[in-house]
């Protein structure tokens, strides 16, 4: 059973990867990291490879009470492929293994239901001639759009009982007499 403080990023990324290495593995690598995988010294063995994270989260308000935040996170899919075959061929391989990726995720468009939606959004290239072999590096990014709620059911289990509450209301602030105000105070909610 998930605990309710798992971050629904994690579901969104690990939904992703799932998706991922059902296809491409065992043959390419798929890993859930932002840190690059491929930093060890004999990395030219573990081309081409795939790693998995999320970037920026952004949120709004959608529904004030109970609490609703519509989120927005870039759910990014890092590609690297060797250059080592055939140099002139490194950006043919990085837009196919790119397309694949893109139509794979984009065909589980709640990525099992861990999201409301997944839209493309771009891609950023790179190519490194520095080392051997030779590098082609893509950068997928994707709009993962979720709801959120604070605090979920099962948060909310944990919190202390509501035992008082004491509202004070004046009309648009104009009942400056607290007499001509409106109180209502409640107590002994839960035992």
């Amino acid at each position: 059973m998930a605990t309710p403080y798992v971050h629904p990023r994690n579901r969104i990324r690990d939904a992703a990867v799932a998706t991922l290495r059902a296809y491409f593995e065992p043959e390419i690598r798929v890993y859930s990291t932002r840190v690059s995988p491929y930093m060890q010294k004999d990395y030219a063995g573990e081309l081409p490879g795939i790693a998995v994270y999320t970037l920026h989260d952004v949120g709004r308000v959608q529904n004030v009470a109970p609490r609703r935040y519509e989120r927005h996170v870039e759910l990014a899919v890092e590609v690297v492929i060797s250059g080592k075959a055939r140099k002139e061929l490194i950006d043919t391989n990085l837009d196919d293994l790119c397309r694949v990726i893109e139509v794979l995720l984009l065909n589980e468009d709640t990525l099992g239901g861990t999201c409301n939606d997944l839209l493309y959004a771009s891609t950023v290239m790179d190519f490194g001639d520095q080392g051997d072999p030779n590098v082609g590096a893509a950068r997928i990014i994707f709009d993962a759009e979720y709801l959120d709620y604070f605090p979920t059911a099962e948060q909310a289990a944990d919190l202390p009982d509501l035992k008082r509450v004491w509202v004070d209301y004046s009309l648009e602030g104009k009942q400056d007499d607290a007499r001509d105000q409106a109180h209502q105070h409640i107590e002994g909610l839960s035992p």
